[in-house]
């Protein structure tokens, strides 16, 4: 387990954050996971350190070049985590940059325009996707997980991949 949501109704406090301690957070994360599968139980019981933080979702920059300076991944269009995204759209950018600075032979602040013009619409898809996910995302209780579950075991398997084609199959042909 490398992270876990904990739904929280507003943000949490510089100062609260600071005074929760390791062995609070696991309490509340036993607590959030007590019904899971062992290994999580002891992934979070054996963890030396835990920490918790806010999410934040930010707005986009307007522009991701300046001159011959240009942002990207995080830098350009942070992302929440609630679409699992942000660093493959950071390394999707990186290597599609590096193929229009290969392909093209045009200045360096044009290139910037391109890859601008080029990636901005799927990153935005993208962001607006992890906004909607994170939306939904509440602390349920145990009877509404249980029936959350039994839908999904029935639906997902029918559902899985259809129309998310867009987001897990993108592919930056080096070659092409």
């Amino acid at each position: 387990m490398w992270w876990s949501n904990i739904p929280a109704e507003r943000e949490i406090s510089r100062e609260q954050l600071r005074l929760q301690g390791t062995e609070e957070i696991r309490k509340e994360l036993l607590n959030l996971h007590n019904n899971w599968h062992p290994p999580i139980e002891a992934i979070i019981k054996q963890s030396p350190s835990i920490f918790k933080s806010n999410i934040y979702d930010i707005d986009s920059l307007p522009n991701w070049s300046r001159n011959k300076v240009v942002l990207i991944g995080d830098a350009a269009h942070a992302m929440s985590p609630h679409a699992g995204q942000g660093a493959s759209v950071a390394l999707e950018d990186s290597m599609y940059l590096a193929k229009l600075i290969k392909d093209l032979n045009l200045p360096i602040e044009r290139i910037f325009q391109r890859f601008e013009a080029d990636r901005k619409t799927r990153a935005e898809k993208i962001i607006k996707t992890a906004r909607r996910n994170g939306s939904g995302k509440k602390e349920i209780g145990p009877r509404a997980a249980w029936f959350r579950d039994r839908i999904l075991s029935i639906l997902f398997p029918l559902f899985a991949g259809k129309g998310q084609d867009w987001i897990h199959g993108y592919e930056i042909r080096w070659d092409k």
